[in-house]
């Protein structure tokens, strides 16, 4: 893969470039919402990896009027705020604002994939140059000043078809995770919420703080069976963009929801403060109610790790699925405070749930924690495969790898 013969190619000379509209002010006018248009926002493009495959807004006619649909296949950048230079493949049509720049190749100059890596690959120079004081912004001026080294399109597609193997098998794997998870919150509302659970025929009902339950259980407090142990923060001055033996990673509260993070610091400043894969992990300030299990490193003061005190009566995946349900994180998210960053510790003391026999929560696990391991395992393979991508990435952009042997022989 001789560099010499890779041309040095703008991206508007390999396909059409051009910004998301959101012409109308203000922009939270509740007219633009609420309709059939998927309307992609940056944090989608954050939970891409590497396709959008959903959203949680959508415009109106009215939003419609004033923005413009993108066909899908579509590479999406954002070039605004804090997750400024993120890429990811639109898979559905859908409007985009302005803080987001779409990229639509011409198939005889350039393969999406592959300009994506690239992109992906420019990431720390584009943050260079897009550094504010308020927030940082990657005009589309300076993406297009950045040329793209880009072989023949052939050799283009098979290293771009090489690199999303890994991602294909990725997004397969959470596709897995997405259903096993819904399997396994299935079965924990028809147990512990509509009091479906097996022998409930006849069974007789009380009244309690949560409303009618089966008799024989009891309303109890959270606290009373689980400590939220506290993480801990040893100061920005010792973070480092590098792992090493003497480092360890460390999970802030906006990495929950990828369960990675790129930030490591030296492991006595752990203080102990480290999560295992099994263990379960509560934010409880800034972002408050986001919970997760699957992570492995040091955690910061925004983050609780979940202890469980009395597995008997408060069962590993039991406790996940509780403290991960719509009313703990309504009654977390009600107790927050502050102006600009929230704070909902005081949500602890009131978490209450309906506590079933013991026998009960121990059948109960011997069916939901199979799926939950399931996931664990599955994300061993998605970041397995991630990390196997990003050594491949620079080694085949940088001609460290003969691409074009590999597409003679393919």
């Amino acid at each position: 893969m001789a560099k010499g013969v890779w041309k040095l190619r703008r991206l508007d000379e390999l396909g059409f470039v051009g910004r998301g509209k959101s012409r109308h002010r203000p922009r939270n006018d509740a007219r633009l919402y609420g309709g059939a248009y998927p309307f992609i926002q940056t944090a989608d493009i954050m939970a891409a990896d590497p396709y959008i495959t959903g959203y949680s807004q959508t415009y109106s006619e009215f939003g419609l009027q004033q923005s413009k649909t993108w066909p899908p296949e579509t590479l999406c950048v954002t070039i605004a705020g804090a997750n400024t230079a993120k890429t990811a493949i639109l898979k559905f049509e859908a409007c985009f604002p302005d803080s987001i720049v779409g990229f639509i190749p011409d198939k005889t100059k350039a393969d999406l994939h592959f300009v994506k890596y690239s992109l992906d690959l420019m990431r720390k120079s584009f943050l260079s140059v897009s550094r504010g004081a308020t927030q940082d912004n990657l005009s589309l001026d300076k993406l297009l000043s950045f040329p793209i080294a880009t072989p023949d399109v052939n050799l283009q597609k098979h290293i771009g078809e090489i690199l999303s193997t890994y991602d294909e098998l990725a997004e397969n794997c959470r596709r897995r995770v997405q259903v096993l998870e819904s399997m396994a919150r299935m079965l924990f509302h028809e147990w512990f919420v509509r009091f479906n659970f097996p022998g409930h025929d006849n069974l007789a009902f009380i009244d309690s703080s949560l409303g009618p339950i089966p008799a024989g259980w009891e309303v109890r407090k959270v606290v009373e069976f689980v400590d939220f142990i506290r993480g801990t923060e040893p100061g920005s001055d010792t973070y480092s963009n590098e792992p090493g033996s003497d480092r360890i990673q460390f999970l802030r509260v906006g990495d929950l929801s990828k369960r990675d993070s790129d930030i490591f610091i030296p492991v006595e400043l752990a203080d102990g403060r480290i999560l295992s894969p099994t263990d379960i992990a509560i934010t409880l300030d800034g972002s408050v109610g986001l919970v997760q299990f699957g992570l492995s490193g040091a955690y910061s003061t925004g983050i609780r790790k979940v202890v469980v005190r009395d597995k008997s009566r408060l069962g590993w995946s039991f406790s996940y699925l509780l403290l991960s349900s719509k009313y703990v994180r309504a009654t977390i998210q009600a107790h927050a405070k502050g102006a600009t960053i929230k704070h909902a510790s005081s949500a602890l003391p009131v978490l209450e749930f309906v506590s079933p026999p013991v026998v009960l929560m121990e059948r109960f696990e011997d069916l939901a924690a199979p799926l939950l391991k399931q996931i664990l395992s599955l994300q061993d393979i998605i970041r397995n495969a991630h990390r196997t991508r990003d050594i491949l990435l620079p080694r085949l952009m940088s001609g460290q790898m003969n691409g074009r042997v590999l597409l003679e022989s393919k």
